[in-house]
């Protein structure tokens, strides 16, 4: 391993601790969104007001220049609680309106772009709805569920002029440019090989009311809950404890595709960059995972996929467990549960 710097150890140790804490996106108000409101400024709409929703609320508020006006959550609790935190922090003036239904916040006039925090299967149709109503847009990963959707959500901005951000939150922490430059740059020599691992469901038991694969007995849908919008275009199913908590949900079929593309599509994104393959895909997969046989959450929870590209890097893409013994052979500390990427060159990694 060729000597800087920084040494290994702390690189990865880095890495691990900005894997750990969600990123926002970098955004500066007036030149990343559209037309302007009244005395310069930015008029959001927060879709979710959950986890996500909240990192949303938080680093908007920063800036002077923009107002959330609006929210909405299908637990009327999670909204109410926001749009009071938001009406203290900005004091006399406006205030932020709670909404019920998403389409209300999207069809508001004086709403210029919207912050989409709500579940999986929900990214596209909100998306799509708000580049037709005239809304710029900043949608949380995975941006679709399938191909198809991405096309048709990519025909629906580009048809209506908006302005998109994908969260891909990698991309602008400090630490995972600077990893790709070193790469980009030859540090490590030619690129011949690139470790990626993300969390799966097995990481997480701690959040689950019936660990390991989620409830599967019918339970009452609390007063709180709008169960019908929660699940919106998805498989009618019925509610259990675990379907709707914040981490259990990625894992269900019906709504998500689980941690390979809720989380590890944050260090893919960065190989993809480092392999300068940002439009391109790998040419060859070989691979198998596993589906849990019991609960509800039949997302994969196992993975151990190559991909080879045309420019001869291969990429070796892993859930957590399958990783640590791969990644001991170079790094032999204890791996966190997290995400990670990993490149290999001629001279080093």
């Amino acid at each position: 391993m060729k000597k800087d710097r920084m040494s290994r150890r702390e690189f990865m140790k880095r890495g691990a601790a900005a894997s750990a804490v969600f990123s926002v996106p970098m955004i500066v108000p007036r030149t990343v969104f559209g037309a302007d409101a009244p005395g310069n400024r930015v008029n959001v709409g927060l879709i979710g007001c959950g986890n996500i929703g909240n990192y949303h609320k938080n680093w908007l508020k920063q800036y002077p220049d923009t107002r959330i006006v609006a929210v909405c959550d299908a637990f009327k609790s999670r909204s109410a609680a926001m749009a009071e935190e938001l009406n203290t922090h900005y004091g006399a003036g406006d205030t932020t309106k709670v909404y019920d239904d998403f389409r209300e916040i999207i069809a508001h006039p004086d709403v210029d772009a919207v912050f989409i925090g709500a579940h999986d299967n929900w990214h596209t149709p909100m998306s799509i709805a708000a580049a037709r109503a005239g809304k710029d847009i900043y949608c949380q990963k995975p941006l679709t569920l399938d191909l198809e959707q991405a096309k048709l959500l990519r025909a629906a901005v580009n048809a209506n002029d908006r302005v998109f951000q994908f969260g891909t939150q990698y991309r602008s922490e400090s630490l995972f440019p600077k990893m790709v430059e070193l790469v980009l740059n030859g540090y490590i020599g030619e690129l011949q090989r690139i470790d990626v691992w993300s969390r799966n469901v097995l990481n997480d038991t701690d959040q689950y009311h019936c660990p390991p694969y989620g409830c599967t007995d019918e339970a009452p849908i609390p007063d709180d809950l709008n169960y019908d919008l929660w699940q919106g275009p998805a498989p009618l199913v019925p509610y259990t404890l675990d379907r709707c908590t914040p981490w259990g949900g990625y894992h269900c079929p019906e709504t998500s595709l689980g941690f390979l593309a809720g989380c590890a599509i944050h260090p893919l994104g960065v190989a993809q960059w480092g392999n300068r393959t940002d439009h391109t895909s790998p040419i060859r997969y070989e691979g198998a995972g596993k589906v849990p046989e019991e609960g509800i959450f039949r997302t994969l929870e196992r993975w151990d996929v190559l991909c080879e590209y045309e420019n001869g890097v291969t990429l070796h893409l892993m859930d957590m467990d399958t990783a640590r013994p791969v990644v001991t052979e170079y790094y032999p500390e204890d791996l966190k549960d997290g995400d990670g990427v990993v490149f290999h060159g001629t001279e080093g990694w």
